[in-house]
């Protein structure tokens, strides 16, 4: 699949792997971003935010907003489900730890933390981000 690509500052040296579009796998570049699809995904949502009216500085960084607030949710829910119990053990260590006279909001929102339901947790977060970007889009 082509001649090695030069490795560049901080990455390992090594043969392209054709299943990473011919990127190595231990270079610091193609473990951030697999090639080709990250290239198709990133113009992909660059395309629709600039079109809605960010700036492409905006609209690159509203893409990496919403890509990292996907992968950390995932990351997070998968985290959960591997801890023993389920994650049950850990939130009781937490909802025990909170001190209503040192975390008074905090305790006052125990019953949504963590979030008891991913789903919603979710989409109200997602939700928060969009209309964050929508109404940056519709300022003078």
């Amino acid at each position: 699949m082509g001649a090695e690509r030069p490795p560049q500052q901080g990455a390992v040296s090594c043969a392209p792997d054709p299943g990473l579009g011919g990127y190595c796998h231990n270079s610091r570049e193609a473990a951030f971003f697999l090639l080709p699809n990250a290239l198709a995904y990133g113009e992909a949502v660059i395309t629709a935010l600039g079109e809605s009216g960010l700036s492409s500085r905006d609209a690159a960084w509203a893409a990496d907003t919403l890509t990292y607030y996907v992968v950390g949710h995932t990351i997070e829910e998968q985290l959960a489900v591997a801890l023993p119990g389920s994650g049950h053990d850990a939130t009781a260590r937490l909802t025990g730890a909170v001190d209503p006279q040192h975390h008074p909001h905090m305790y006052a929102a125990l019953a949504h933390i963590p979030a008891p339901r991913h789903q919603e947790h979710f989409d109200l977060g997602l939700h928060l981000i969009v209309n964050g970007i929508r109404a940056d889009t519709e300022r003078p």
